[in-house]
């Protein structure tokens, strides 16, 4: 690169091109070749880009600079600032503590101005309003520095009388530097002729797309060309003057608008306004410029859209019709149902392009999203899937700060919530599990899982003791907290199960569990040592010293990881900072939790170290300047209101109200936004897919796509002799679940329908994977109690057997208390202890059991678990009565069947003369397990020859069907036997209550099929309660959603298999 002094522009529509320019110009650099070469870049991931680039272009790309532009004026800049102290130095965080110290000065506020701060800050929590106002203040200020300058230095000079965010500044200002200041006295200089040459400028600078800067920075580094070579690199999608471009506010302005291209109209008024203050500095030394604009490779859709925004020409028809542009892949728009539905449909989208184009790379691909949060937990489990034959999608996830670690800072943002939390048995499960904790006391997968069990039977709900309920809700209890579950765990381990003190104890066994006892002890007090720092006010060096502790809590002698290692040292660094902080603002006082809380979730927000172009599929936000030229860009979430952003209200920061002046070159959210599709638009190299939810999935109801969506339709259709059809070209919309059918070709894009895993019939009722020895061999046992369990939750065994281990719901532990009516499962509990109780005693003892359940946290202590004890027992008392007739000796009848796919084994109980009973006195009507467990003993009984009926019991004996004979009974038991033991080694398309209830309503009703009957009960499914749940994470427990959906795929595998069942257990000619 010369060294001739003066500020030179190069500028086009191909970032790639602008690089090599770049690595042109430092190829033929002249004076010091050990000086290392400034360049300036926007984010990390631009330098990471650049380096690449000029790596793979040259070979090589050393003694490079990289600096933020910010950082860089910092440096030159300081010779004018008003004090050399560092100490003295202004920063965000400095002036955050100072104003929130001011907020907090009584004699402060009791001035007139500061009437709406008063006001404001008037409510229980004063300080955590103050920091909250502290914190806008700062940002609003932040702002002023960068775009209103002489604000901030009038507002030093002389405090404002009526002007209270003036008076704030002037006072938090004072005998500090601050950066307007610098920026002010550089320019004054400048202006007046004798301004020497700042030290720290090298001899060379080159700016590259760095196109987010304020007008005061951007005059400073074009005033460096004084006395340094500045280069400015300028992305710039149009070729031809463009400065013209106004956004249309009325019909004319859409008039006129026709004869320009639409595009660059409507979202190209941030770089109109960038660009006309880069122009506008009369006092540049300019050195020239030079634009660099190549039209598009290829012919497709995009490149159209590419080379019409390049000569600012108006889209004309250039598709025959709508049914040619479907054909084109360029651009694509995929309306999905949820945000899973669009990960699974960019997956299929990205690897249909890998097969069609092998040169395409994974490194030259880049996912983004407005809200990278909500998509974030789908990449792992859909990009990590390997299925059909196709591999995993590697990728890299950026833009996550501390909050989403799940090492070492995640731990600690954990315990930083105990203060505030009720610490609810999976809250606090939830902590133990993380691995850190887990290494620390040891645990093994199974020894947590041990713990849960412990947890769940001791009744834990929420609360570390009666003073910490107290604190939550000012009910000083006992029961159900933590501490008492560990009571009861220490009593069941040292006694039997006698109530001691009225504490039912946990029976325990000994041994390993001893050692468990003790971790959970030790857990349960640091937890308590913990929050109870974290409820109470305290000064700054108690604060540092608890949160130094929980830090090194369970991880005493520092991480090993790198990340962790990062994450903790940035940890560290913002709690040694808050000693310093607080002295510079004078803050002698206690602070309270919710302060310490924000100050350090501002910490939580920054993003950690990011694996930026490794490779691999890069996954990051949009934002501003994130215009990496790669050669597959995708947008997820384009839905409506999520991008283009407004601009926070605000009643705080001047520049973002309603009524704010703009002057140009000021920020604007919105217009950066559109910007930012206008810079992805024009650097995409081969295909932009787009995707957003357009359509509630519970009720249906249509969902608009984003603004920008709809105009870049509107533009396309210019490409149309009917523009209305654009959408109907383009727009493909994917069906609400992965396993439906699509009528549309263009949802996958690939070899076979990864996103429909019912598609080959082949593979989902082959066997799953496994060894060889999971099939059961026909000739083995099975007790009668086994295959009632099958019957009942046939997919929960086949996980099992599997080895798999999802979520299940009862894995979370209850958190609700038993007052008021109990639910199906409390109910049933309540019941069985009923009936243990009262089966074989005259006058049970109710007072000693409504102790004993209460002790046991199943009722609700004092009147209202009496209560409810008494409506249960009258409701079993009133069955017993009923059956009081019916009662015998309980007689044993062994089972002993030789079928023909193996032996039934096992042993039924009569306790009634009628027959076989099933009590379900928690129900009001028997549900399918009910009458899969009364069919399948009666069919026992029937087939050893005891010819006993079978019944099951609710508010009356309703019988599970006649008693066939022994040889019928033979042949359903021996086909119920076959079928489970296909369903132990493959789906088998059976859920208990959705299959029994179609055999029911197919035999009324013939002419209804099995599809038309299943897309009703889905659709009643998606409008429940349980609607919303994630049909695989029910797949274990209860099946239904995941069968539901495996049904809806092949309705005569599920009606088949419901019709052979249902005959098998009530036989041929039963209705229900």
């Amino acid at each position: 690169m010369s060294s001739a002094s003066g500020f030179f522009l190069h500028h086009g529509n191909r970032l790639s091109r602008l690089a090599e320019i770049l690595g042109r110009e430092l190829a033929a650099a002249d004076g010091d070749w050990l000086a290392p070469e400034t360049v300036l870049v926007p984010q990390a991931s631009m330098r990471r880009w650049l380096q690449n680039s000029l790596a793979e272009r040259f070979g090589i790309a050393a003694n490079l600079s990289f600096r933020p532009p910010a950082g860089f004026l910092a440096d030159c800049l300081q010779p004018w600032l008003p004090y050399a102290d560092e100490d003295r130095l202004l920063t965000p965080d400095k002036l955050q503590w100072r104003l929130f110290a001011l907020l907090n000065d009584r004699r402060l506020l009791a001035e007139a101005p500061f009437a709406p701060v008063r006001r404001f800050l008037a409510c229980d929590q004063p300080q955590t309003r103050a920091w909250q106002l502290a914190s806008e203040l700062n940002q609003a200020f932040e702002a002023y520095q960068a775009w209103r300058r002489p604000w901030l230095l009038a507002w030093t000079r002389r405090a404002p009388e009526d002007d209270w965010q003036g008076r704030l500044w002037h006072t938090a200002s004072q005998g500090m530097a601050f950066r307007a200041q610098a920026v002010d006295a550089y320019l004054r200089a400048l202006a007046r002729g004798d301004c020497p040459k700042p030290p720290e400028l090298p001899g060379r600078i080159s700016v590259f797309a760095c196109q987010n800067l304020s007008p005061d920075a951007l005059h400073v580094l074009q005033s460096f060309g004084r006395w340094s070579a500045v280069r400015f690199f300028l992305h710039n999608p149009c070729e031809a003057y463009w400065g013209d471009v106004r956004q249309p506010k009325s019909a004319e302005d859409l008039l006129r608008m026709q004869g320009d291209n639409f595009l660059l109209n409507q979202w190209g008024a941030a770089g109109r306004d960038f660009t006309a203050v880069l122009l506008s500095e009369q006092s540049v030394h300019w050195a020239g410029e030079r634009g660099e604009y190549l039209p598009a490779e290829g012919g497709g859709l995009l490149q159209r859209l590419q080379d019409d925004l390049l000569t600012r020409a108006v889209p004309v028809p250039r598709y025959a019709d709508a049914a040619a542009l479907r054909q084109d892949d360029s651009v694509q728009i995929h309306d999905c149902a949820s945000p899973l539905r669009e990960v699974q449909t960019l997956r299929a989208q990205l690897l249909g392009l890998m097969q069609r184009q092998p040169e395409l790379q994974w490194r030259d691909i880049a996912v983004m999203a407005p809200d990278l949060d909500r998509y974030a937990p789908y990449f792992p489990a859909v990009f990590g899937a390997q299925d059909d034959g196709h591999p995993a999608l590697p990728f890299a996830l950026g833009d996550r700060g501390l909050f989403q670690d799940a090492g070492i800072a995640g731990l600690f943002f954990g315990l930083l919530a105990l203060g505030r939390s009720r610490l609810s048995g999976n809250e606090g499960l939830t902590l133990l599990g993380h691995p850190l904790v887990m290494a620390h006391y040891d645990l093994t997968r199974e020894d947590l899982e041990r713990l849960r069990l412990w947890l769940a039977e001791s009744g834990v709900r929420w609360g570390l003791d009666a003073g910490h309920r107290a604190a939550v809700d000012g009910q000083a209890q006992d029961a159900f907290t933590w501490r008492h579950a560990l009571t009861r765990l220490l009593y069941g381990y040292a006694d039997d199960d006698t109530l001691i003190d009225g504490v039912a104890p946990v029976s325990l066994p000994a041994g390993q569990d001893q050692r468990l006892l003790s971790v959970l002890y030790a857990f349960v007090d640091t937890l308590d040592g913990f929050r109870r720092g974290l409820s109470r006010a305290a000064d700054i060096p108690r604060w540092q010293s608890l949160l130094q502790d929980m830090l090194a809590a369970f991880c005493p002698d520092g991480p090993r990881e790198d990340a962790d290692i990062e994450a903790f040292n940035r940890l560290n660094a913002r709690i040694a900072a808050l000693g310093t902080l607080a002295e510079d603002a004078g803050w002698r006082g206690p602070v309270a939790p919710d302060v310490i809380e924000a100050y350090l979730v501002d910490e939580g927000d920054a993003p950690l170290g990011q694996a930026w172009l490794s490779g691999r599929i890069t996954v990051c936000r949009m934002v501003p300047m994130r215009l990496i030229p790669f050669k597959v860009i995708c947008l997820l979430g384009m839905d409506e209101g999520a991008f283009p952003r407004e601009d926070p209200a605000s009643a705080v920061n001047r520049l973002a109200g309603p009524d704010a002046s703009r002057e140009t070159g000021d920020r604007n959210r919105r217009d950066e936004d559109r910007f930012l599709m206008l810079q992805l638009l024009s650097s995409c190299g081969q295909h932009l897919l787009l995707s957003y939810i357009g359509r509630d999935p519970v009720t249906g109801e249509t969902r608009a796509p984003s603004l920008l969506v709809k105009e870049l339709l509107q533009c396309i259709g210019g490409y149309l002799p009917k523009p209305e059809d654009a959408e109907r070209a383009l727009v493909v919309r994917h069906p609400i679940h992965a396993h439906e059918p699509c009528g549309d070709a263009r949802a996958v894009r690939i070899g076979k329908p990864v996103s429909a895993a019912a598609a080959s019939p082949v593979r989902l009722f082959a066997p799953l994977p496994g060894e060889p020895a999971l099939e059961t061999q026909n000739g083995d046992t099975v007790s009668v109690d086994e295959l009632v369990r099958f019957w009942q939750k046939p997919m929960e065994t086949l996980a099992r057997r599997q080895g798999l281990h999802l979520p299940e719901h009862d894995a979370l532990l209850d958190e609700r208390e038993p007052y008021g009516n109990a639910d199906g499962l409390a109910k049933y509990r309540l019941v069985d202890a009923l009936l243990a109780h009262t089966w074989d005693t005259p006058q049970p003892d109710i007072e000693h059991l409504l102790a004993r359940l209460q002790a046991e946290g199943q009722l609700a202590p004092g009147a209202a678990g009496r209560s409810r004890l008494l409506s249960l027992y009258a409701a079993v008392r009133e069955a017993l009565a009923d059956l009081a007739g019916q009662r015998i000796e309980t007689v044993r009848w062994p089972i002993d069947l030789r079928l023909a796919d193996g032996v039934l084994d096992g042993e039924l109980r009569q306790h009634f003369r009628c027959g076989l009973v099933t009590l379900a006195l928690h129900r009001k009507a028997p549900k399918a397990r009910d009458r899969i467990d009364a069919a399948i003993r009666g069919l026992a009984a029937a087939a050893a020859g005891h010819g006993l009926p079978a019944f099951v019991y609710t508010d009356d004996l309703r019988p599970a069907g006649p008693p066939p004979a022994a040889e019928d009974a033979m042949r359903r038991l021996a086909d119920l036997l076959a079928l489970y033991r296909e369903g132990r080694a493959r789906i088998l398309c059976f859920d208990p209550e959705l299959s029994l209830d179609w055999a029911a309503q197919y035999r009324k009703t013939p002419a209804l099929t099995a599809q038309r009957w299943l897309e009703h009960q889905w659709a009643e499914q998606q409008n429940s309660e349980q609607g919303g749940y994630d049909a695989f994470g029910r797949f274990l427990t209860h099946g239904d959603g995941f069968l539901k959906a495996v049904a809806l795929a092949h309705p005569q595998h599920f009606h088949d298999t419901a019709l052979r069942v249902h005959a098998a257990l009530f036989g041929e000619d039963a209705d229900g």
